[in-house]
């Protein structure tokens, strides 16, 4: 394999890891758990400070720390 071929399967790989559904090892236990209420935030999917609407249609549960470590994108 070329260079030029592995740093472009490195960079695709690289771009995947942002993709939405892209969970690490570590994660996958958390995952799969099934979470109390009092263990959840409602996030907005589009933030709430960037205009998203505080409706169904843009609230999600996450547990709390993805919900914290999500920040305010």
């Amino acid at each position: 394999m070329t260079t030029q071929a592995a740093n472009s399967l490195l960079a695709a790989a690289k771009a995947g890891q942002k993709d939405e559904f892209y969970t690490q090892s570590s994660d996958i236990e958390k995952e799969l758990r099934i979470y109390e209420l009092n263990e959840m935030d409602a996030d907005h999917v589009t933030a709430w400070s960037k205009g998203g609407a505080s409706d169904l249609a843009n609230c999600e549960m996450l547990c709390v720390p993805h919900n914290r470590s999500k920040g305010n994108r």
